[in-house]
């Protein structure tokens, strides 16, 4: 397969599903792509992936997003985190942009990218301990927003702050039963920071979690 026909069948999920879908099928088989991977991809409404695997998409993420989020977490945890950590994003630059010198959420956020990303056990285990600490750095960052007054700032720069360091907190729980009502939780705080930022456009049909999906789906085809 030329390398043009690979970007065009990676960047068209709608586009000829059929072809896609044996084109996932074949990265698969060659062990290029982790069945894993795909599977998310399917979750996240890949009609391809869907078909490659003849399994169902999740919940819409426009329409039914904190049900999207809280039933991956259940699916795979670190993919929950990886997405919500994307959505936070435009927070952090929106935080930073009003206060720069706080770098508490933009810390916690490092943190838990880090444990993310590190794949030996010892060493995850140390690296979520340090995004928990990092968590509860940016909490106290907000409570300190909270008296903060900028003249001529009408934005709320602790609910910003909370949202944008909320997704942490997923990665730093360790009990298992909590985490669907921790995801419905930070669903909320995510919503509420943009809300404070005005980042959110209700009459558009999407939302954060739609927005943050676009990256999401381009890891999902990475090899590992």
């Amino acid at each position: 397969m030329s390398d043009l026909r690979e970007r065009a069948l990676a960047r068209e999920p709608e586009g000829d599903v059929e072809a896609r879908a044996s084109w996932l099928r074949a990265r698969m088989r060659t062990d290029e792509l982790c069945p894993s991977r795909v599977r998310l991809l399917a979750y996240a409404g890949d009609s391809a992936a869907c078909l490659a695997l003849g399994v169902a998409r999740g919940p819409d993420p426009v329409t039914d997003p904190e049900r999207f989020l809280i039933d991956l977490v259940e699916i795979d945890l670190d993919a929950a985190c990886r997405l919500a950590l994307t959505c936070s994003r435009p927070l952090l630059a929106g935080l930073h942009g009003h206060a720069p010198w706080e770098s508490r959420p933009q810390e916690a956020v490092d943190a838990t990218w880090a444990w993310l990303e590190t794949e030996d056990l010892a060493e995850r285990e140390s690296a979520r301990v340090a995004a928990s600490q990092a968590a509860d750095d940016a909490e106290q960052s907000g409570d300190e927003l909270m008296d903060l007054v900028i003249e001529g700032l009408e934005v709320e720069l602790a609910v910003v702050a909370w949202g944008a360091a909320a997704p942490t907190r997923l990665a730093t729980e360790i009990r298992e039963e909590t985490l669907p009502a921790l995801a419905w939780d930070v669903f909320r705080e995510l919503e509420a920071g943009f809300a404070e930022l005005g980042n959110l456009e209700p009459g558009s049909g999407r939302s954060f979690l739609a927005d943050a999906l676009e990256d999401f789906r381009s890891w999902c085809l990475m090899t590992r």
